[in-house]
């Protein structure tokens, strides 16, 4: 990670300065801040190193050993068993995602710039979680 600071957490600053006016600005602010902590959250798990299978099962056979015959049959046939499961690589929004999931938010027609920033917020997080589910 870079030494630049996160678009969130400068938005967040400012709010909380007082450099926007309105009463909701602490809420975003602390949405903003609450959001940037569950995302590295999230990337320090995902960074962690692929575990190795503890156990093969073969689900024809009911078959379960610590090293599965791959001389009798094809590895593709094995599902490997692990005590966590298999963490997968981050993926992050493109602009373009971002976008279109802002776009998408249900927002009422007329909402103050705060309401807007907490619903964009809202939406962006739920497109993350849908993409890293």
């Amino acid at each position: 990670m870079t030494d630049k600071q996160p678009e969130a957490l400068r938005l967040a600053e400012q709010m909380e300065d007082g450099r926007w006016q309105g009463m909701n600005d602490l809420l975003a602010a602390t949405e903003l801040r609450r959001l940037h902590e569950e995302n590295e959250a999230l990337r320090a798990a995902l960074a962690q190193p692929e575990p190795e299978p503890v156990a093969w099962m073969h689900p024809e056979w009911n078959t379960y050993t610590r090293a599965p015959a791959m001389s009798i049959t094809p590895k593709e046939d094995w599902t490997p068993l692990y005590t966590a499961p298999p963490q997968r690589e981050w993926q992050g929004l493109t602009d373009e995602e971002i976008a279109h999931a802002v776009k998408s938010a249900d927002a009422p027609e007329m909402v103050t710039e705060e309401e807007f920033l907490f619903i964009a917020c809202r939406a962006t997080e739920a497109a993350l979680k849908e993409k890293n589910a």
